[in-house]
């Protein structure tokens, strides 16, 4: 007797449409097997559920353990088991592709976040963000939790209109959000111009930030614009509290000062200072005499700690401000002009009062003694470096002759003699112990009567710069021994020892020109210095040079004394600077406070000095090499379409940097436009290769470039490799598309070179902001 089977009432066989109902615990079994979180769908397709009635009854499970509290829903389609998900807090740092991260309070890691979570804050925010996972190349990801802290409530932009609707885009390419103005608030602000916004309401996930215009600031291409708009950008303190025009307000009449109570009279001293030809606040004073077993040598630095008084307005300004902010033909300083460039500044021909570091040298430069002590001064001539350099005839010839006829005083000369013969001995004695000596030129701007950029030019240190830097170096070494023995608060300059992997990375790019570091985990200071002398008259020292400094940490203040790696000292501080540093007026107030033997009555503890006047050394450093860096773009916009020779000066997965002879400008050649060829990023010895080609690209690499944009908004300069697009036109349809993680010289996708271990494919995006528009 022959049988049927049933069908279900979907009209299909069993085994085929039926499903048992889905039960929580293979849901909590796949979710718990996870450290991180799973998505909707990759659930669905484990427990065989990617139909639409299979999901929809895989979210009802989800959403029921979720009221048991047995699992966490992050978003729409994101789950995790309870207590997988790591919570941690820190700083938002914006990414101008309107992606960004989190940089933590501890350990200095970072969370990175995507678009739509970024779009509730802005670049500086304080959060609380959930880790939700790890990509494939084990970097955290998450989501903004709760913003803990608004940072921001000033930010400068271009305003831009779209019929009744206005917006202020930022210029720091790290706010990567537009703000809505409403018409009211436009302040009469025109279009392109560049305005100060103040912020009405922060961003949320739904709504965009909103602000009102308080400053219309100029044109954009105004000149001075840029140094405007970096003091906004970086928060520069730049304007002077009323409290402190009060209290200065005493000194704008004061005359010299003769009181010797409490002081040494050293008037008659032929002291001199030596400086940059712009220079108009001078802090030390140099004078040099022949002992019959050495050298007396005489560091005479502006007393400020005499007009600026713990407590005061003024001081709690100069604490906040850190240090003094120098951009091309412009400076924001630490102090009040009456005291940086007047009552403090050692001028010449008047009494000022100094504060005195008295040193014996012995006649092998080595230090035998010093002392510490207020004294009256009266400097007898303003140097310059370039006449000093002149004089003792150590420039080149036309500049020697040229410079001959500015002779300085003849009561000084002897002591400038005998200063420079010292200084050679202290050098030599010093690159004997170690020390690491960097001969980088200095690029400085040029410019025209317009206060437009001219050109470039690299100004090279000559030896009136060195004369003076090992006065200085000895006058700050015996700050930091007294310090160390003296004083439980005391600040000092710490250079901690390089980070091994780095090291590691230095050691084999300097193999592949010839010199051999170390090979110890971390090299002795002067390991550096040897090799660094051993590249002397190198085709590439310049760049090579470079290296080396990256390779090293950034220096910074402590209270711990760490010593100083590059430099070669078990004790160093800086004394020299109090007109232009926090510092060094803190490490002369201590040295006070030993003299006298009574405490030093500063209202900011050592510690809270040495966190802030690193990073106010920081921002300063930031913020004038963003201003040069635009105003290069600035020169290159008129320079569109011309050629240029210039070197490798870094190598990257994306293309290469070239630094251009003369101008010292740096750009970019992407590897779209390096040729018809697929590239080979090799990240150890920091090459490209042309796999069909065989060209290679390393640091140094001289090459021919043209210019073919010059950014403004984001400051960056791109180029061409001369003749490369010819070669694309030549190559084309001849050598295929671009495969795995190659870059192809041309239309290929990726834009990044094929990396020697990576296994994926990388993305990065080179392109500019696009921020979303108001409405």
């Amino acid at each position: 007797m022959s049988t049927k089977k049933k069908r279900s009432k979907s009209g299909k066989k069993n085994g085929v449409g039926d499903r048992r109902k889905l039960s929580s615990t293979p849901v909590l079994k796949l979710i718990n097997a996870r450290d991180d979180a799973v998505s909707t769908r990759y659930l669905a397709q484990t427990l065989s559920r990617d139909d639409k009635p299979g999901r929809l009854e895989l979210i009802a499970v989800l959403e029921q353990l979720v009221d048991e509290k047995q699992v966490v829903r992050l978003s729409k389609n994101k789950w995790c088991a309870p207590g997988t998900i790591k919570r941690v807090t820190g700083t938002i740092v914006g990414r101008a592709d309107g992606d960004g991260f989190v940089k933590l309070d501890e350990g200095g890691e970072v969370v990175n976040l995507p678009k739509h979570s970024m779009q509730q804050v802005l670049h500086n925010d304080r959060v609380e963000v959930r880790i939700t996972g790890k990509d494939r190349r084990g970097k955290h990801f998450g989501d903004v939790v709760t913003v803990l802290e608004r940072k921001n409530t000033h930010i400068t932009g271009r305003f831009f209109a779209d019929g009744q609707i206005g917006f202020v885009v930022p210029l720091d390419q790290r706010f990567n959000q537009d703000f809505y103005i409403a018409p009211e608030n436009r302040n009469g602000a025109a279009e392109g111009q560049v305005v100060n916004i103040q912020i009405i309401d922060q961003p949320t996930r739904d709504f965009q930030p909103t602000a009102k215009v308080l400053e219309v600031m100029g044109e954009y291409l105004d000149p001075g614009m840029e140094i405007e708009i970096a003091v906004r950008n970086f928060d520069l303190p730049h304007q002077w509290p009323t409290e402190v025009l009060d209290e200065i307000g005493k000194y704008e009449s004061a005359g010299e000062p003769n009181d010797l109570q409490g002081r040494e009279d050293i008037t008659q001293l032929p002291l001199v200072t030596i400086d940059g030809e712009d220079a108009r606040d001078f802090d030390d004073a140099v004078y040099c005499e022949k002992l019959d077993s050495g050298y007396r040598l005489v560091v005479a630095i502006a007393d400020v700690s005499s007009y600026v008084t713990p407590g005061s307005a003024l001081d709690a300004e100069a604490f906040e401000r850190g240090n003094s902010v120098y951009f091309p033909r412009h400076v924001i300083p630490m102090l009040p002009e009456v005291l940086s460039n007047g009552l403090c500044s050692l001028k010449p021909e008047v009494n000022r009062n100094c504060f005195v570091c008295d040193i014996t040298v012995k006649e092998n430069g080595a230090l035998e003694e010093y002392r510490f002590y207020p004294a009256l001064m009266r400097s007898k001539a303003r140097l310059t470096y370039t006449q000093v350099a002149g004089w003792l005839g150590v420039l080149d010839q036309a500049t020697d002759s040229e410079q001959r006829a500015e002779t300085p005083p003849a009561a000084c000369q002897p002591s400038i003699k005998l200063l420079y013969a010292l200084s050679m001995k202290l050098r030599q004695r010093r690159q004997q112990g170690g020390s690491i000596e960097f001969e980088v030129p200095e690029s400085v701007v040029v410019f025209n009567d317009q206060r437009k950029i001219e050109t470039v030019i690299a100004r090279d240190r000559n030896n009136a710069h060195r004369l003076i830097e090992e006065m200085m170096l000895l006058a700050n070494i015996c700050a930091g021994d007294e310090l160390e023995q003296h004083s439980d608060h005391g600040v000092f300059r710490v250079h901690e020892t390089p980070d091994p992997l780095k090291v590691q990375e230095l050691r084999q790019v300097l193999g592949l020109f010839g010199f051999q570091l170390s090979k110890s985990e971390v090299p002795e200071s002067s390991a550096y210095a040897e090799v660094l002398a051993s590249m002397a008259g190198h085709e590439q020292e310049r760049f090579l040079q470079s290296l080396l400094l990256r390779s090293m940490k950034q220096a910074r203040y402590a209270v711990d004394n760490e010593g100083h790696y590059a430099l070669g000292f078990a004790s160093y501080t800086h004394f020299t600077s109090p007109i232009r540093r926090y510092t060094d007026l803190h490490v002369h107030r201590e040295l006070r406070a030993i003299l006298r033997n009574k405490p030093n009555k500063s209202v900011f503890s050592a510690e809270s000095i040495g966190v802030q006047t690193s990073m106010t050394e920081r921002r300063a450093e930031d913020a004038s090499r963003a201003v040069i860096q635009w105003l290069k773009t600035e020169y290159m916009t008129h320079r569109i379409g011309d050629t240029f020779t210039g070197a490798v000066s870094s190598v990257t997965d994306f293309g290469i940097f070239v630094e251009l002879d003369e101008l010292f400008i740096d750009g970019l050649v992407h590897v779209t436009n390096m040729g018809d060829d697929y590239w080979v990023f090799n990240a150890n010895y920091r090459t490209l290769t042309g796999e069909r080609g065989g060209r290679v690209y390393r640091l140094g690499t001289p090459v021919e470039i043209v210019v073919t944009r010059a950014d403004l908004d984001t400051s960056r300069i791109d180029f061409d490799l001369v003749g490369a697009k010819q070669a694309k036109r030549a190559g084309k349809g001849k050598s295929g598309k671009a495969k795995g993680d190659r870059a192809k010289g041309g239309k290929g996708k990726g834009g990044k070179a094929k990396s020697g271990k990576a296994k994926s494919r990388k993305s990065k995006s080179n392109g500019k902001n696009k921020n979303r528009k108001p409405g």
